[in-house]
């Protein structure tokens, strides 16, 4: 997940668009340079013409750290590369004999293709990310979520992968609000979030499942790792200073339930089971994780 701002998000995903107009611009005036026999523009016949290029520009100078750090990042770089040196292959082809050959021209073609395929991936990733952000927390929405841990699930069933939801819920929040005010509660959800998305794994997720309550997916990870992991996370949620206005900082709990999604079981099951060892941990006085057993089903707690 990014750890960006809604800000940072929306000027990412205009300076992509404004890059692939770019080259779909230089495409078009490549095309048509071929076609028509004009002069090429030698700057295409450079060594390092893929950054020179607009795209190239934005690709190695401009584009943001955090989608750098992206895994198709690396692949859109070598993808643009490789096009460019075919594409003055087809050029050099074109200058010395008029025309350019078939297969060269083919694999230029073909290694455009998967450019574009990767980079408009990527838009969409980038896109449903941004639409299905909580902006007060930088945590998915529920939109997408069960989608998701489905398909995780699926993983779950083929033997692939162990996988723990956890829920989470702000101890006394109700209280804070009542007593500091919705501004100040909106600033500790903030901080908590942040928090949290600071300190899991890449490929774990975090959703804001409703007001002050949030939903951990931890990915590759059994029930006893998870625990550890979760006890992590609280330890330092406690010890983590709010900063709510100037000097003023406010400190807060939260309890957690967790649940290891097993082959049998459902994704609706598997919330509403670490549900239900959220509220054991805070019948058992808050600040607490619990693990879900078969003593806490229906009407047990």
């Amino acid at each position: 997940m990014f750890r960006i701002s809604q800000d940072e998000f929306r000027a990412i995903i205009q300076q992509l668009d404004m890059a692939i107009r770019n080259h779909e611009e230089w495409f078009s005036s490549l095309n048509r340079q071929m076609l028509c026999r004009l002069p090429f523009d030698q700057r295409d016949l450079h060594e390092n013409a893929y950054r020179e290029c607009l795209f190239g520009q934005w690709l190695y100078q401009h584009s943001h750290p955090a989608l750098r750090d992206h895994p198709a990042f690396e692949s859109i770089e070598k993808e643009h590369q490789r096009m460019h040196q075919l594409a003055a292959r087809v050029l050099v082809a074109a200058q010395e004999s008029g025309s350019a050959q078939p297969d060269d021209y083919d694999h230029f073609s073909n290694s455009l293709q998967r450019l574009r395929l990767e980079v408009q991936t990527l838009k969409r990733e980038l896109e449903t990310t941004y639409y299905n952000r909580d902006s007060l927390t930088g945590a998915n929405t529920r939109v997408g979520m069960l989608t998701y841990l489905r398909e995780q699930l699926e993983l779950v069933k083929r033997g692939s992968q162990q996988l723990t939801i956890s829920m989470m819920d702000l101890d006394h929040f109700k209280t804070l609000n009542d007593a500091h005010g919705h501004v100040v509660g909106d600033r500790v959800l903030a901080g908590v979030a942040r928090f949290l998305l600071d300190n899991i794994r890449p490929y774990d997720r975090l959703y804001r499942y409703g007001g002050e309550e949030f939903l951990l997916s931890l990915s590759h990870t059994g029930a006893a790792e998870a625990l550890t992991m979760i006890e992590r996370l609280r330890n330092g949620i406690e010890r983590h200073e709010i900063v709510i206005d100037g000097d003023e900082r406010l400190q807060v709990t939260a309890s957690f339930g967790l649940f290891e999604v097993t082959a049998g079981s459902s994704i609706e099951e598997a919330v509403h089971r670490a549900d239900q060892a959220l509220y054991q941990a805070k019948l058992l006085g808050r600040n607490q994780a619990r693990l879900w057993t078969a003593e806490l089903a229906d009407g047990a707690v």
